[in-house]
């Protein structure tokens, strides 16, 4: 009888202990992939109106060029006098893109996958081939990041050539330690930014097409990875845009505006809707069929205005998300959503912005590595604390056995 009553303590006992460790595996596994583990950012802020977010675009614009750097893109302004305005779009070639790759990197994308041959997000960033400490800060934070959240994230360089000997030698250089350039055989000029962007594209298309997403950014831009690929993460994988939507714009048609847009180049009175050219987020489908389609719509050297008439032509509609090119202060906008822009750094690298994108989100970035850790720690500590007890537990109830058999 007594023998009888121990063997129903243990079955009790060690059905309990199985009870518990299954909560305990079920929590910790909540903790590792549930959607509580890795939150994004709490603070929302409020979506402005598309008039607010053209005029602060226009006003951070004015921060960001110096007189300057005006005076050289006012030089590099074409004469849109001798030009003759073609179709908006045809089905016959009317824009074709007769460049060449100097830089490709064909296997960045591959040497980037996971073990399913997947990439997440790549960053293509328009940048000048003399802006060498843009391109190390960026590689110092966001750009160097390669994986959130367990997807796979790849930054890449986009420049033109230069007629500077010595320049385009130091460039060559640093594509040698870093391997993430992309350049074409055209001049880099700022009458040429279309032609960096369709490069950008042209090289997803022919060299990255396992990319689900494909973000546009300028240099002078800071990003909040990690809040951006929570949000794609949300986001459609096909026929997806979105950024700093311009739902109605008009051309500028005052030659004091760095904008200037004459009849002659078009002549039409409003743009398509296009999203701001300083940052802005795609799916890789779109992508390519921008790419693809280019060549059917008439050129524009605004880049963002050209990709806007582009995506109207394959039926893609751009959606805003004010996230991507915020204007409250460098902490704040990390904080809060994905891009803010920046000064251009002339003489060294921004250890102040530097600090900032550190303390923000490369604290959540190394956290993120450190969960999953954590949790197995954690459920290792309570797998051998219940082994411990099982065991004492065992031998106690064997002693009283032998002890009343005795």
């Amino acid at each position: 009888m007594c023998m009888i009553r121990t063997y129903s303590l243990l079955r009790m006992f060690y059905t309990i202990v199985l009870v518990y460790v299954f909560v305990v595996c079920l929590l910790v596994g909540y903790s590792v992939v549930g959607p509580d583990a890795y939150p994004p950012t709490t603070e929302k802020p409020t979506v402005p109106s598309i008039d607010d977010l053209e005029e602060a675009s226009l006003n951070i614009s004015s921060i960001r060029q110096t007189e300057e750097e005006w005076e050289r893109i006012s030089d590099e302004i074409p004469d849109w006098a001798n030009i003759t305005t073609g179709p908006l779009f045809s089905d016959e070639v009317i824009n074709p893109h007769p460049f060449n790759f100097t830089i490709a990197n064909k296997d960045a994308c591959f040497r980037r996958n996971d073990t399913k041959g997947q990439l997440f997000l790549v960053i293509l960033v328009k940048c000048r081939p003399n802006e060498t400490y843009d391109r190390e800060q960026i590689r110092r934070t966001w750009g160097g990041v390669k994986q959130v959240l367990g997807r796979r994230t790849l930054t890449m360089f986009l420049v033109g050539q230069t007629t500077d000997s010595v320049a385009n030698s130091k460039l060559r250089d640093e594509d040698n330690d870093h391997r993430d350039f992309i350049q074409e055989d055209f001049i880099d000029a700022y009458h040429n930014m279309t032609h960096k962007t369709i490069m950008g594209l042209k090289w997803v298309a022919l060299f990255c097409r396992q990319a689900s997403y494909v973000l546009s950014v300028d240099s002078d831009m800071t990003l909040n990875i990690y809040n951006l690929v929570v949000r794609l993460i949300e986001m459609p994988r096909t026929s997806f845009a979105e950024g700093n939507l311009r739902a109605d714009p008009k051309p500028h048609r005052s030659r004091e505006s760095k904008w200037y847009t004459p009849y002659d180049m078009y002549p039409e009175p409003t743009y398509a809707p296009f999203l701001n050219g300083a940052c802005y987020a795609m799916s890789g489908d779109v992508a390519i069929s921008v790419y693809r389609e280019s060549v059917h719509v008439r050129f524009l050297q605004w880049d963002d205005v050209f990709v806007g008439l582009v995506m109207k032509r394959v039926g893609v509609q751009p959606g805003l998300c004010p996230l991507y090119e915020q204007f409250h202060g460098v902490k704040v906008a990390l904080r809060r959503g994905i891009g803010r822009g920046l000064r251009h750094n002339i003489k060294k690298v921004n250890e102040y912005v530097i600090n900032i994108w550190e303390n923000v989100v490369g604290k959540r970035l190394r956290n993120e590595n450190k969960t999953p850790h954590f949790a197995w720690s954690l459920l290792l500590l309570n797998v051998v604390f219940i082994v411990a007890i099982c065991i004492g537990c065992s031998i106690h109830i064997w002693t009283i056995a032998e002890t009343e058999k005795a």
